[in-house]
């Protein structure tokens, strides 16, 4: 259907166009159905154990590998409350159950909810890449700039333009510019 059709369905259940939306991305660590850690399944329910005590709206769904919960009308606080109680959670059921979250933007409205999932995604993947548990896409700064690129061609062919040749004079020449 048409995306006012999505909207209503929506609305019927509660989230409304002008929510706030945190979309979260978890990417979980392999062999979770092995001796005794947690799955997919565990984790969605530990999630929504934790986000329930703060509000009532609380949907997940997969997206390829990745786990992917959404807060709906949280304040900043409230959404570091329930990471830190559900990270807290499944620490002490599973040591190894998450390798990255992302945390997106806590935006207003529901018709930029794509850029705010892909902010998810990408904050998650940085934090994978900085070996870190967390990565809020907040604090992502030049980053930011680099994912909104589409075209990752583009990155690379200014890489080479620039900072590969100062990468090189600087080698030749023992310095660093």
């Amino acid at each position: 259907g048409d995306a006012d059709t999505h909207l209503l369905q929506l609305e019927r259940y509660g989230y409304q166009r002008e929510s706030r939306f945190c979309f979260i991305s978890l990417e979980l660590s392999e062999g979770q159905d092995e001796e005794g850690t947690m799955n997919r399944q565990d984790f969605t329910y530990q999630a929504e154990q934790e986000a329930r005590k703060l509000h009532e709206l609380f949907l997940s769904f997969s997206y390829k590998e990745y786990l992917i919960f959404v807060l709906t009308d949280y304040l900043a606080e409230e959404i570091e409350l329930f990471l830190e109680n559900f990270l807290d959670r499944i620490k002490k059921k599973n040591q190894k159950g998450v390798f990255a979250v992302g945390i997106g933007q806590n935006k207003t409205g529901i018709y930029d909810l794509d850029k705010n999932f892909k902010s998810a995604i990408a904050a998650m993947e940085m934090a994978g890449k900085r070996k870190e548990v967390c990565c809020y896409y907040d604090t992502l700064n030049l980053h930011k700039l680099l994912y909104a690129i589409e075209d990752k061609s583009v990155i690379r062919q200014h890489y080479r333009d620039t900072i590969l040749r100062i990468e090189q004079y600087d080698r030749e020449n023992e310095t660093q510019l």
